[in-house]
């Protein structure tokens, strides 16, 4: 096959089988062979039946595959699932596209990534817009993490801002153009199969968050390039699996745990102690700053947790 959708599955059937509607249609479009394999990490409720009866129901066994997993290693272990068990066959995917299961394809969107991916062959990974389901921007481009970049995301104050408008992680306004960037969402993300060769797959030390930008980071220092598409968007319920975008909550020890994983990585001890110590420091005033403000965007115990998760012992 030349194209194989990869979506991971944890207690949201009824999100991927809404989710296929819309996926099912552009794949059997499209002018290659194209596949979905559904990964389900090992669900605790019905998923897996759930699905099984749906594929069979809307008769949709031709292009989609369940694939179910005795285990939760999280988002990258999961799609890793898929990718081991592909590059296994005799028809090894040319490009892999990562959706999550609770999006749903913009008509034409696959078709304009693979367009890019084959008219680029130094490209490792594109991606596009993610939408909320009002229609509203959330996110799709950005940049890697860096000082400077820690230092607008913690006072997260307008002058501020505006003076390290080119170093904070999330590009915005979203480019209106085709471009290179650091990585874009894990939502929606298609990579190619040369890349996964030379980068490697999904560091499974990550459990959830940051894996994505690991996997760019690792992917852009093998001589790839990353493309955001602007026209190559997805419709996105966002935080289903794990509830973060649903209201202000406070970050799970899973996030801080990969937070610490990755600036370590890429920063080495010294930076991530540097990089904790500028949230601290400048966190205290940008928190500061938001409650006289009246702002409610604080994840509680943020700056907390930050310390509880970097200062302690703690397993990396």
């Amino acid at each position: 096959m030349e194209l194989l959708v990869i979506i991971v599955n944890y207690k949201t059937a009824s999100h991927v089988i809404k989710n296929l509607e819309t996926l099912v249609p552009e794949l059997r479009s499209l002018d290659i062979k194209a596949k979905c394999w559904i990964v389900d990490n090992n669900s605790p409720d019905a998923s897996v039946e759930v699905l099984k009866k749906a594929i069979a129901n809307f008769k949709y066994d031709d292009v989609v595959n369940l694939i179910p997993h005795t285990i939760n290693g999280g988002f990258g272990a999961g799609n890793n699932v898929a990718i081991k068990k592909a590059l296994e066959t005799d028809e090894k995917p040319d490009y892999f596209y990562l959706l999550n299961p609770d999006a749903m394809v913009s008509p034409g969107t696959i078709e304009k990534m693979l367009t890019h991916m084959k008219n680029n062959l130094g490209t490792g990974v594109v991606g596009g817009p993610v939408y909320n389901m009002d229609g509203t921007y959330n996110c799709g481009a950005f940049r890697f993490p860096g000082f400077l970049a820690t230092v607008e995301e913690s006072i997260s104050m307008g002058l501020i801002t505006k003076i390290l408008q080119n170093s904070r992680i999330t590009i915005s306004p979203p480019p209106n153009q085709t471009v290179k960037v650091g990585w874009v969402s894990g939502a929606s993300m298609m990579i190619s199969r040369s890349a996964i060769k030379k980068a490697g797959m999904f560091d499974e030390g990550f459990f959830l968050y940051f894996e994505e930008v690991d996997l760019c980071k690792r992917i852009t220092d093998c001589g790839f390039d990353i493309y955001y598409i602007p026209a190559a968007g997805i419709m996105h319920v966002g935080g289903v699996a794990t509830g973060l975008e649903q209201a202000i909550t406070r970050l799970p020890e899973y996030w801080h745990m990969s937070r610490r994983r990755y600036y370590k990585k890429n920063f080495g001890s010294l930076g991530l102690f540097i990089h904790n110590l500028m949230t601290l420091g400048f966190g205290a005033i940008g928190y500061l700053y938001k409650k006289l403000r009246g702002r409610q965007d604080i994840p509680p115990h943020y700056l907390r947790d930050i310390f509880k998760y970097n200062f302690f012992p703690n397993k990396d």
